[in-house]
């Protein structure tokens, strides 16, 4: 079985490919996580009982959202 071999270039574009691929299941999974953010405090709450978040700030509802 023959052993290729890559040259420089093509090193880098494997890394540059790679990179791509990683970067947008990153932006995707992102994305889907921010959209169920609220469904997830939902669920994390739920074993406290009735309880409601206090925001201190106008940014602190996204900051939570990002955080979870």
């Amino acid at each position: 079985m023959a052993v290729g071999r890559m040259t420089y270039l093509q090193h880098l574009e494997e890394i540059r490919r790679r990179l791509i691929v990683s970067f947008l299941a990153l932006c995707v999974a992102g994305g889907a996580c921010w959209f169920f953010a609220w469904n997830f405090l939902h669920i994390l709450k739920r074993p406290a009982g009735n309880i409601t978040l206090n925001y201190l700030t106008p940014l602190e509802p996204d900051m939570v959202k990002f955080k979870l």
